[in-house]
Order: C-alpha cells, then sequence, then structure tokens
C-alpha cells in the first residue's frame, strides 16, 4: 500500500514502486512528507557483527557502515583507533529478540584491513578517523578527519577504494577535498532520481556534529550536494553546494540565540543547561551531545530523514560536568547518565530549497526513537533503495559498557501503510467565472531585439568548435544538455533569456558553452538575484571543474555567488566576450588547491564586469560588500586583458571597503593585467595582499585606465585608503603606461609594500602619488603627474584617452621595452624615442578603446 491521506496518492495503490522516479507525473515538490513511524515503523529485525583479526577488531567499534548491493554485503570499520573496514555477509534472516546472544552472526567476507595510510597522496594533515562509508558508483568512499583538529584547517575529507572486492590489495584514491570540508565528513547518501535534477546531483553529504572541536562541524544536520564525477580523479577537490548548514554561531535552534558570541563555559546557547534558562530548560531540538549520524532523503517523497542520537533533555546537561554515576565527560554530556537515547530529525526538502539562511530550516518532526538495544546507540546507517531497506548499527550494543560489539537493525522503507503527514490546505472558495474577453485580432509589431544591461566590448568574433555541437533554444534544453555533457562538447546557446533552476556544471574537458552570435548582449542567463538567499539549485550560474573551459558571447547575471566558479581541479580556463552583472560575491571566482597551487593559465578577455547600481547590502555569507571582478587564489599566467570594471564601490558601512576589481594572491604568479578599464573601484588592481612572502611574484600591470568620480570617497574612506593599484608582496613586478585619475578620493594611486624587490614603476600618468610603504624596494622610471581631468576625450566615462591639448603627457617619457603598443592596440612610435604617458598614444588613434557597437545600460 502507498503513502495515503484517507486516500492514496495521486488517486493509486502503490507499494514500494512509488519509491521509484516520476510516480504520479508529480513534481518533487508536490511529492509528500512522512513520518517517523513510516520511516522506522516496519522492523524487520536485528543481527550482530562479530570478529576479530590481526588487523583490528568490532569490539569497541565506531561502525560506519555502507551498504554494498553487489554483494548484498555491510562494510564496516573498527575500532575507533585501528580504522580499518572489513565486509560482512547480510543474512538472509534477521531475529526479533532483544537477547544479543540468540542474533545471528554476519558471516566475514573481507577481514579487516587498514586504509588510512594507503592514500596515493599520503596523509601529511594527520587524518585518523573515518567518519562515514557509502558506495558511490560501485567503489567504497570513506569519508574521513582528524579526531582532534584543534586549528580547524583540515581540508583532507575522502578516500575512495577502487576495487571494493580486494580490500587489501585496492588502489586507494585521495585524498579529496570536499569543499564544505569538516561539514560533510560523516554520511554520504545517493539522491532519489526524482531529486537530482532539482538538487543538482546524484549524491549528497553532510555532518552533525558529533566529532571534537565544534569550530569544525555543522551543528546541526548539513546537506551538501555533491560532484561525484569529481571523486573519478586521483585527488583533488570535490565540488559541492551547500543547501543546509549549522555553523557554530548558528546551531539548530527553535530560537534566536540570546547572546551575541558563544561561550564554551555557559552552554545554554545550544545546550540544555538545567540550569537558569528557560531556553534551555525546555531546549530538545539540538544539544551538545546531538550527532546526526546519517542522513537520506527518502525516495519518493520530500522528507529528508536524519537518524542519530542526543539527549539532556530530561536532567540537563553540561561541559566536562560530573554525572550522577561519578563518571567526569571530558566534554558536553547529560547530568544523567542515562540521559541519552536514538533520535531522528526530518525535515521537508521544500522548506530547505526556500529558506532564506543556511541556518534557517527547522524540522518538521523530531524526537525519541527506539532502537530495541538500549546498551548501543545508533552511530551510522545506510539505505539500499533498490529494496527499500535501511541498515542501522548501534554501537557496542551486545555489553552495557564501551566494548561490546555492534547491532545492526534492519527496517523497510515502503512496505505497510506511509502516513503523509503534510499539513492540509484549506481549501479556497471557488472564485465566479469572468466573462471572456473577445480575442484582440493579431498585429504585426516591431521585432523585439534582446538587449541586455551593460555593455558588450566589440570583441573579435571567436572561432568556435564545429564538431561534437549541441544547440538549445530553451533553459530545459540547455540544463539537460549540461547535465548529460561529454569532453570536447560545444553547447551552444540560441538568442533569449534563460532562468535557471539549477547551476550549469561544467565537468568535463574541453568544452564550450557560448551564445549563437558574436553579440554578448543576444543570449542572457539569469539566476535568482544577487541579493536573494534563497537562491535554490542556482548558488553561481556556471561552475567549471575541468581543463579547457571556454564561456563565450553571453550575459550572465544576478546570481546570489558567482557567475562563474572555478573549482581547483580546473586548467587555462578562457572567458571570452562576456556580459557579467551583479554578483553576490566575485563575479569570476577561482579556487586554489593550496597556497601557490591554483588553476593555470586563464584568460579573461573583452568582459564586461559591472552593477547596475551598487554592489550587494546584505550580509550574505561572508558579510556586506564582499565582492571583487576576477578574484583568482594561487594561479599561475593569468591574462586579464581589454575587460572592463564598474561600480565596485561599497558604502561605508560595508564590511568589506577595500575589494580589488582584479585580485591575484595566495602565491598567484606572472599574471599579465592589460588594456582593460576600471570605473569607480575600491581598488583596481592587487598583485597581492597578504602580509605573507610571494603572495604573487613577477606580472605585468600596463596599459589600464583607471578613473574614480569627483567626491565618490567620504573623507573617512579616503584617510583609510591607500591606492588604486596595489603591489603588496610581489616581487619582480612591472607597473608601467597606466592612467589614473584618482580625482582626489585615494592616498595614492600607485602603492608598493613589504617584498616588491625587482619591481618596476614607469611611464604611468597619475594624479597622484606612487607610494613605498612597509620597506617596500623597487626601481622608478620617469611618470608624469597631471591635475584636473581637461586632458581627457571623456573622463566620466572611464575614456582617459588624451586630448592634443595633454602637452605634459606627450612625447613625455622615453619608449620602454615590453611597451610598444598602447590600450587601443596601436604602436607607440620610435622614431624620437621618445612616447606618451599613460596608456593612451595620442598621437595615433585610428580605431578608439571603446567601440561603437556598445550595448548601453538600459
Amino acid at each position: 500500500m502507498g503513502i495515503k491521506r484517507n486516500s492514496s496518492i495521486c488517486g493509486l495503490s502503490l507499494g514500494l514502486a512509488m519509491f521509484s522516479a516520476g510516480v504520479c507525473a508529480a513534481e518533487p515538490s508536490e511529492l509528500p512528507r512522512i513520518s517517523i513511524d513510516s520511516l522506522l515503523g516496519n522492523y524487520q529485525g536485528a543481527f550482530r557483527l562479530s570478529h576479530s583479526d590481526g588487523v583490528s577488531k568490532t569490539g569497541g567499534a565506531e561502525g560506519r557502515i555502507a551498504y554494498n548491493a553487489q554483494n548484498h554485503s555491510i562494510f564496516v570499520d573498527s575500532y575507533i583507533s585501528q580504522d580499518a573496514i572489513a565486509e560482512f555477509a547480510v543474512p538472509s534472516t534477521f531475529s526479533k529478540s532483544q537477547d544479543v546472544s540468540v542474533l545471528g552472526k554476519a558471516q566475514v567476507l573481507q577481514g579487516f584491513q587498514r586504509v588510512l595510510t594507503r592514500s596515493k597522496t599520503g596523509n601529511n594533515q594527520s587524518i585518523d578517523t573515518i567518519g562515514g562509508l557509502a558506495m558511490v558508483n560501485g567503489e567504497l568512499v570513506i569519508q574521513t578527519y582528524e579526531y582532534y583538529d584543534a586549528p580547524a584547517d583540515n581540508t583532507y575529507t575522502s578516500l575512495v577504494v577502487r576495487d571494493p572486492d580486494n580490500l587489501a590489495g585496492s588502489e586507494i584514491a585521495g585524498f579529496f577535498e570536499m569543499e564544505g570540508a569538516g561539514h560533510t565528513v560523516n554520511y554520504v547518501s545517493p539522491i532519489p532520481p526524482e531529486w537530482q535534477q532539482v538538487l543538482g546531483g546524484k549524491y549528497l553529504a553532510g555532518n552533525g556534529d558529533g566529532v571534537s572541536i565544534n569550530s569544525r562541524a555543522s551543528m546541526g544536520p548539513s546537506l551538501f550536494v555533491i560532484d561525484d564525477a569529481d571523486l573519478q580523479n586521483n585527488s583533488g577537490v570535490v565540488g559541492s553546494t551547500a543547501l543546509m548548514d549549522y555553523p557554530l554561531n548558528h546551531a539548530l535552534s527553535t530560537e534566536v540565540y540570546p547572546y551575541s558570541s558563544y561561550d564554551y563555559g555557559l552552554w545554554d546557547i545550544y545546550n540544555n543547561t538545567g540550569l537558569n534558562s528557560n531556553f534551555a530548560e525546555t531546549n530538545d531540538l539540538w544539544v551538545g551531545i546531538s550527532a546526526g549520524r546519517y542522513a537520506f532523503i527518502v525516495p519518493g517523497t520530500r522528507t529528508f530523514a536524519v537518524i542519530g542520537q542526543s539527549g539532556m533533555a530530561e536532567s540537563g546537561g553540561g561541559y566536562k560536568i560530573t554525572q550522577d554515576n561519578g563518571n567526569l565527560c571530558g566534554g558536553p554530556c547529560a547530568y544523567s547518565s542515562s540521559d541519552s537515547y536514538p533520535y531522528y530529525w526530518l525535515y521537508d526538502l521544500n522548506e530547505i530549497m526556500s529558506a532564506s539562511k543556511l541556518y534557517l530550516p527547522l524540522p518538521y518532526e523530531y524526537g525519541k526513537f527506539d532502537n530495541f538495544f538500549p546498551w548501543g546507540k545508533p552511530s551510522a546507517a545506510s539505505y539500499d533503495p533498490e529494496t527499500g531497506a535501511l541498515y542501522v548499527l548501534n554501537k557496542a550494543a551486545t555489553k552495557d559498557d564501551s566494548t561490546g560489539d555492534p547491532v545492526i537493525t534492519v527496517y523497510k522503507i515502503g512496505e505497510g501503510d506511509l502516513v503523509d503527514v503534510t499539513p492540509e490546505t484549506p481549501e479556497t472558495p471557488e472564485t465566479p467565472e469572468t466573462p471572456e474577453t473577445p480575442e484582440t485580432p493579431e498585429t504585426e509589431g516591431p521585432e523585439v531585439v534582446l538587449e541586455a544591461a551593460g555593455r558588450c566590448l566589440g570583441a573579435p568574433e571567436l572561432a568556435l568548435s564545429d564538431s561534437n555541437v549541441v544547440v538549445v533554444s530553451d533553459v530545459a534544453e540547455l540544463e539537460n544538455a549540461v547535465s548529460n555533457i561529454s569532453d570536447g562538447m560545444t553547447i551552444l546557446i540560441e538568442a533569449g533569456e534563460y532562468y535557471l533552476e539549477n547551476t550549469l556544471n561544467l565537468r568535463r574537458d574541453n568544452v564550450t558553452l557560448s551564445g549563437v552570435g558574436a553579440n554578448c548582449g543576444e543570449v542572457v542567463i539569469i539566476g535568482k538575484g544577487m541579493e536573494n538567499s534563497n537562491y535554490g539549485g542556482v548558488p553561481h550560474i556556471v561552475y567549471v571543474s575541468k581543463s579547457n573551459t571556454v564561456i563565450a558571447n553571453l550575459t550572465l547575471r544576478d546570481v546570489y555567488f558567482h557567475p562563474i566558479m572555478v573549482s581547483e581541479t580546473a586548467e587555462s580556463p578562457h572567458f571570452y566576450n562576456l556580459n557579467l552583472l551583479n554578483a553576490g560575491q566575485q563575479f569570476i571566482k577561482v579556487s586554489p588547491v593550496s597556497f601557490g597551487d591554483g588553476v593555470d593559465n586563464g584568460k579573461v578577455e573583452y568582459v564586461n564586469m559591472e552593477y547596475s547600481g551598487q554592489p550587494p547590502n546584505i550580509s550574505g555569507e561572508a558579510g556586506t560588500g564582499y565582492t571583487n571582478g576576477v578574484d583568482v587564489h594561487a594561479g599561475a599566467n593569468w591574462e586579464i586583458r581589454n575587460s572592463r570594471f564598474a561600480n565596485f564601490h561599497t558604502p561605508d558601512s560595508a564590511d568589506y571597503l577595500w575589494n580589488p576589481a582584479i585580485l591575484m594572491w595566495n602565491g598567484a604568479s606572472n599574471t599579465l593585467v592589460e588594456n582593460n578599464v576600471f570605473i569607480d573601484v575600491d581598488r583596481a588592481v592587487a598583485f597581492g595582499l597578504a602580509e605573507r612572502a610571494n603572495d604573487h611574484s613577477g606580472g605585468i600591470i600596463r596599459n589600464n585606465m583607471v578613473s574614480y568620480s569627483s567626491g565618490l570617497y567620504s573623507s573617512y574612506r579616503k584617510s583609510e585608503s591607500d591606492a588604486a593599484i596595489v603591489v603588496w608582496h610581489s616581487p619582480d613586478t612591472q607597473v608601467v603606461h597606466n592612467t589614473v585619475m584618482t580625482n582626489g578620493n585615494l592616498n595614492n594611486a600607485i602603492q608598493f609594500r613589504w617584498d616588491t624587490d625587482g619591481g618596476f614603476v614607469g611611464n604611468n600618468l597619475i594624479d597622484d602619488s606612487i607610494h613605498a610603504r612597509g620597506g617596500a624596494q623597487f626601481s622608478q622610471g620617469s611618470n608624469v603627474q597631471f591635475t584636473g581631468s581637461s586632458i581627457f576625450v571623456d573622463s566620466s566615462e572611464g575614456n582617459l584617452h588624451l586630448q592634443s591639448t595633454a602637452t605634459s603627457a606627450l612625447d613625455a617619457v622615453d619608449l620602454l621595452e615590453g611597451a610598444g603598443v598602447d590600450i587601443d592596440g596601436n604602436s607607440r612610435p620610435t622614431g624620437s624615442g621618445l612616447t606618451d604617458a599613460g596608456a593612451d598614444e595620442a598621437g595615433v588613434r585610428p580605431n578608439p578603446m571603446q567601440p561603437d557597437n556598445l550595448i548601453e545600460v538600459n
């Protein structure tokens, strides 16, 4: 029988088949949600795991498990300090007896084998604990962490056993670094087919505390959708999208916290102290000993189910207290030694997807459940979607101490009456019919020309591959093409507006995503809004995780995080002829593997990056004003040219006041930034930012125009400012032939700071100083200083081309090697040996930098 509310769902009586994709052709958001009785009400019985060999044993095992459908078996980890894995056959029958001595014992298929010391990358982060197990695409994924990571800075999260049938000899890939780090290190489970397109992936991962060092964990069950394709690599980043997460200062709670900061000694923020806090005395939702051990989406429903343990609701609790039995706790615990129990939390996926913050969803149902073996508490589970069997491991359940063997209880989901607990929606009274309006005769109107706010920059047409081409004309076709993308594919998008429901995840090599024509304004791809934290499946417009990706001839706009997000697993991306508008954070964000190891050989050409008004004024995930145009961590040999950056100035009230439009740092090197225009930005270009050696090294900043509107900065902002172009801890960097008009807004035009040995600054046209700070050393050529804006063609539009009357700048400096052309690509004269200061060579201007075919702001 099927899920029902008085009658069967969709008018059908369904068995287990209702848990497959496409049930009743319902949209996932219209699926029912179920109760704990539906989830765990059909108990099948139990069996025990008991084994000891020369490597490890089941006694006292943490017991992370993964069901293996191929062998009808269970993988389980070992005693906590030994961290090995064994495989057991699932018995053909289970016992419902609660006498552990009569429970059937599972047959050992593979004895314990150590895994953490066999990773291909080595283990330089002291990973020593298995947090979870899961079968993913026929391979065994091991979630890992360091037991006591006091700095909370580990990034390693995962290993993959390539051949699970050969635990002793299999290659073990990794360590992988799952985005979300400690907030992903426990459960991994499959996403039902009906939810995969909506959520943007096939597997989810998460953590529900239960680890030492709370600052690295989620204080409530987290939900990250992961890119399982990344696990096919030898190591590296596994991309993820966070849908629910509870950081330490936003623990799962029914109330706003009574304190602005947390205090480990008080514990009444998210613990039940039983002392003097009314909130704490009634808090049974999530406390300091709560742990979500396994989570999965129940197929055919919209229920996200979490199973684990909790306590403190009866006796209260505290931190490192002495319990009623004399036990001195090493961390948080209940006053009564018996005040802990199996617990569950059930969430509505609709509410998760619509929450304005990742930490705001609340479970619609939660509480205790009976695991039938009171000595043991649930420490892991694994779900088999083919049979509907849920296997729950209860740690040390065979003894009244921590040395007992685990017992696995088995539940069958989908058999019996599964009750839909979705609240009834009151019926709306019928509205009287409105008389039909007579049809209006068709008239032929003017052709509609799709133009985007912002502008295209007149890029020469880019040659695209003509093989393996897929042409799409609506958002469903676009998202389907991306979901089925293959190496070398070119996706061409016909003119129109495309409102995304899912981020476009370009997870294959040599892929091109482009509009059909050379006008970047004809194809507009739109997110959920830069200030809309209810972004659903669209945190970014495009996500790039592989090599040689080309994105061209498009407008990407209005997105909560990044129009383009580049994972550290990518290489050599090329972004060409784009119009990027209104990003909640960075417009093009490029993540690193580590300091000095990032995505190399990227190109950004003819890209307009602009806020239609001002940067977002919401706190977002990182604070107000957290934005850049291009933000590259650790990348080498990037080229950023012929692009435009406008309206990046944040208000004085923002958390971030000095965002470079182009930021190259965290060990980046040999960047070329040339022929760009910057209008009203907080900083234009930063090579290096942090006070550490070689935050950037090498590179050239040349032929750029930077302008600020008069009175843009307050007096406070100016007093705190540094410069439009900053070179900080970036040795061997050249800054040549730039035109910078600060208009009185900044303290300096160009600033060198800390270690800049081998640097050179010359032939710049500036209205403020070049400044050395923090012991910076560099050499200078001739730089020309000007006053006012009359020497320029149109400074209000960022057009700092020189008028013929700009005599102080004309033929004012020696020609430099490597600077033989100006911002427009025109050759600087070589006859006299003198050339104009700044980005423009006034004597030769057959083609102005800004073309006539701009698509202007609407």
